[in-house]
């Protein structure tokens, strides 16, 4: 057994010891070693290298499309670690769940009612009470639940899992769609008037390692990461449908809000995207809402 192989079923282990930023020097550090030895890590072996062909990307066969899209030196270490971790968690939150796939319900904290003036006009509006992310993206998550619900939608919620594991790859279940939601803020400037996919920073492991890759092997890295993205969409979707039974549609539901007027617009695309910029997503409008906390 090789080291990385060591490193790699040890990290999957949930009794494991040790911080996310150890497993992941462990792993740059074992990869770096090997390389210094004049060895090429066969990194087909592993099972984050199988990833990949279940990426959620234009629809796209799974035949070939690893060796189209995704070249051996984009498969690099942080994919490893977040998708070894990621078992890890998932196994922990398993350990300790008592009802395995059953569906929570959502949108029950809120009410709201649709009205015509819309939130964004085009301009960045000025928001004495801007929102953190975290507490903004909560918030939008909330507010598509209790929207889907007001029009009739049932069966609106998230299995127990995706509530147990943070920063679950989809965001919401509502009938016969699974649905990534995304919030901005009317009061974003210009050149953040957009939802992406966010690919977090890199811890100070990963950012040594990146410190000595040429600028063409950084952006490889950078479409590795937006992938596995795509396809840890494509497996908890996969999932899902397994516990319910049924396939499901796709979709990405955005929001601009404004906490001032708790009002938000709302926006609908059919499935998964890495970008969308606001100014070209007039066609995708649904409707303006106002929310209140509901009563008791």
């Amino acid at each position: 057994m090789s080291v990385m192989d060591d490193i790699y079923e040890n990290a999957e282990n949930p009794a494991r010891e040790g911080s996310r930023e150890l497993f992941e020097g462990e792993m740059l550090r074992a990869f770096q070693d090997a390389r210094a030895r004049g060895e090429t890590p066969d990194l087909d072996k592993y099972p984050w290298s199988l990833l990949p062909k279940s990426a959620y990307l234009q629809d796209a066969e799974r035949p070939g499309v690893q060796a189209e899209l995704y070249p051996p030196d984009a498969l690099d270490l942080k994919n490893a670690a977040d998708t070894a971790w990621e078992s890890r968690e998932r196994a922990k939150a398993d350990s300790n769940r008592t009802d395995n796939g059953r569906l929570v319900r959502a949108g029950l904290s809120k009410t709201v009612s649709t009205r015509s003036k819309r939130t964004w006009d085009g301009e960045p509006v000025a928001v004495k009470n801007p929102m953190g992310k975290q507490a903004a993206g909560a918030l939008g998550e909330e507010l598509i639940a209790a929207y889907l619900r007001s029009t009739g939608v049932k069966d609106t919620g998230r299995m127990d899992y995706m509530v147990s594991v943070n920063n679950y790859p989809v965001n919401l279940i509502a009938g016969d769609t699974v649905i990534e939601i995304k919030t901005g803020q009317a009061s974003n400037q210009p050149n953040s008037q957009q939802w992406r996919l966010t690919i977090g920073q890199p811890g100070k492991a990963e950012a040594a390692y990146l410190a000595t890759l040429e600028p063409e092997k950084k952006a490889a890295l950078n479409v590795s990461k937006t992938a596995a993205i795509f396809a840890r969409k494509a497996l908890a979707v996969e999932r899902i449908e397994k516990d319910l039974g049924r396939p499901l549609k796709k979709r990405t539901m955005t929001l601009i809000l404004n906490p001032d007027t708790k009002t938000a617009d709302i926006y609908e695309f059919e499935g998964f995207h890495q970008r969308l910029g606001w100014g070209s997503s007039e066609d995708s409008y649904v409707a303006t809402i106002k929310y209140k906390d509901a009563s008791p």
